[in-house]
């Protein structure tokens, strides 16, 4: 391993679960419904994957209406940036 290896932004947990809930929103949006599925869980999770991505509009990074999901403009650029930021290529 390198020193440029060791000086990467490493993320935490907390952001791992936000990226990973972004991209199964993906750009174009989703269901809720389809939210647990795309992140490999348990449709009974569905409850706890809901409350994950209201924090996520709390923060400005989803819109939620009528049960579907979206980006706004701020999580197309915290995807990217942070993507790019560790080594990723996005695909947005």
């Amino acid at each position: 391993m390198s020193a440029a290896d060791d000086a990467s932004p490493r993320p935490s947990r907390a952001e791992v679960e936000t990226l990973c809930i972004l991209l199964a929103v993906g750009p174009a949006g989703r269901g809720l419904s389809e939210l647990p599925g795309r992140l490999g869980l348990s449709p009974t999770l569905a409850p706890q994957v809901a409350y994950a991505a209201d924090t996520l509009v709390r923060r400005g990074l989803l819109v939620l209406a009528d049960e579907q999901c979206s980006w706004t403009p701020a999580a197309h650029a915290h995807v990217t940036a942070r993507l790019a930021e560790l080594g990723v290529a996005a695909s947005t």
